[in-house]
C-alpha cells in the first residue's frame, strides 16, 4: 500500500497572491479545509488552512467597523497567512510512512510530490477511511481480539486453525505490547462461540469477541 494509492490526485489549489476571502469561499463551496499553495511557476511553496484564514481575520470587537475590516481583510493575501514550512512526501511511499510523519510532525496533510510537481494530497481523514478498509469495519462478521505470545509463528498457528475449520478471515492485525502481542481479527463463516472454541488453544487470552 503506497502513497498514492489512496492521496487525493490533482486536488484543488490557490495561487499565493490570491486574497484570502476568495480563498474562504473555495474551501466552504468545496467542502474542504485546507488548500496547497503554488506559485506563479506552479511549484508549491504552502499550505493555507480555514485555521490560518480565522488568525489572520482582524478583531474588531472593541470597535467594530464594516469599511475598516472589509479593507483589511482586502488586503491580506494568501501568502500573508499561509504556513511555509512544509513536510511532504512522495507519491511511492509506503502509507504507513504518511501517518508516521503526519502524527509526528503533528500535521493533518501532506502534500504528495513527484520530483516538484504536486501531484495529490493524504490527510488524516484518508488514514482513518484505511483503518476501516484494514480491520474490514464495513464487513460482516465476528470480530475477537486476543492477547498472543510474541512469538515467530504465533499467528500462522492461528490462521492455519483457522483455515482448517473454514473461517473467511476478512481482516487481521497485530499491536505489539510490553506484556506481549494483540492480535484482532475479523471472520465470516462461523459464529462467535465456534471462533472462541477454534482460536482458545493457541492464545494466551480471548481479550474480546463479539458479533459485528
Amino acid at each position: 500500500m503506497t502513497v498514492e494509492h489512496y492521496m487525493t490526485r490533482n486536488p484543488i489549489t490557490c495561487g499565493e497572491d490570491e486574497n484570502i476571502y476568495a480563498v474562504e469561499e473555495l474551501m466552504k463551496r468545496e467542502a474542504i479545509h485546507r488548500l496547497p499553495v503554488l506559485n506563479a511557476d506552479g511549484q508549491l511553496v504552502g499550505i493555507i488552512s480555514e485555521k490560518d484564514i480565522i488568525k489572520a481575520t482582524p478583531d474588531f470587537s472593541s470597535n467594530p467597523s464594516i469599511s475598516d475590516y472589509a479593507y483589511l481583510i482586502s488586503k491580506l493575501k494568501v501568502r500573508d497567512v499561509m504556513s511555509s514550512e512544509l513536510v511532504t512526501i512522495g507519491p511511492n511511499a509506503p502509507i504507513e510512512k504518511a501517518a508516521r510523519d503526519m502524527i509526528d510532525q503533528e500535521i493533518s496533510c501532506l502534500p504528495v510530490l513527484n520530483g516538484a510537481k504536486l501531484v495529490g494530497l493524504i490527510t488524516k481523514t484518508d488514514m482513518f477511511s484505511i483503518l476501516l478498509e484494514l480491520f474490514g469495519a464495513r464487513h460482516y462478521g465476528v470480530r475477537a481480539t486476543l492477547r498472543v505470545e510474541d512469538k515467530p509463528g504465533t499467528i500462522a498457528a492461528i490462521t492455519a486453525r483457522l483455515a482448517e475449520y473454514g473461517a473467511d478471515i476478512v481482516s487481521i492485525g497485530t499491536i505489539r505490547r510490553p506484556s506481549g502481542g494483540i492480535c484482532t481479527l475479523r471472520v465470516q463463516g462461523i459464529g462467535v462461540e465456534k471462533l472462541r472454541e477454534i482460536i482458545s488453544p493457541s492464545v494466551v487470552e480471548v481479550l474480546d469477541i463479539r458479533e459485528v
